[in-house]
């Protein structure tokens, strides 16, 4: 069955976005001036692949992806500071550390998705310090405490990862400097 857009026209080709591009070669000209025959570089031009990784995937099949939508909501600072408003951030963090995957939502020791991490109650560092080592595709992690020695602690743990601090009231985190 041919797939066509909802004007009714095919949809042919893949994504791999043919482009004009040039290749050099050695070959024989005439130099116009002497008439004289030269050998030197040259250039033809070729349509290429600009993203070859995307020629496999044809057009009319489209793309194996999903969307998420996110509202954007004021939180009272109180609901933040009871921590009771992880949940209302997580997509904030997922989206931080690259989009892809699940969304960790609150838990009572650490969580570790397809590539990152939160650890939650520092008492389990030792445990979600061995997993995360075992994970090396986990390149994000947030380690929610208040005291900076731990946080300084997980960077030295972790020199190839991106860690970030997420203070317990977790508004700290996400506060937006008013001062000019």
């Amino acid at each position: 069955m041919k797939k066509v857009t909802i004007n009714g026209v095919s949809i042919d080709g893949n994504y791999g976005c043919e482009t004009d591009q040039y290749e050099p070669f050695e070959g024989d000209v005439f130099d116009p001036e002497t008439d004289e025959k030269v050998r030197g570089k040259m250039y033809k031009k070729v349509k290429k692949p600009l993203y070859p990784e995307l020629v496999g995937i044809n057009k009319a099949d489209g793309f194996k992806e999903n969307a998420i939508f996110f509202d954007l909501d004021y939180l009272e600072p109180s609901v933040v500071q009871a921590d009771m408003a992880f949940n209302e951030i997580a997509p904030l963090l997922w989206m931080k550390a690259g989009s892809k995957g699940r969304v960790i939502q609150h838990g009572k020791k650490y969580d570790i998705s397809e590539n990152y991490a939160v650890l939650f109650n520092y008492r389990y560092i030792g445990a979600f310090t061995r997993e995360v080592q075992k994970k090396p595709e986990v390149k994000t992690l947030f380690i929610v405490t208040d005291h900076d020695a731990r946080y300084r602690d997980m960077c030295a743990a972790f020199p190839d990862r991106n860690v970030t601090q997420l203070y317990e009231s977790y508004l700290r985190s996400f506060e937006i400097s008013s001062e000019g």
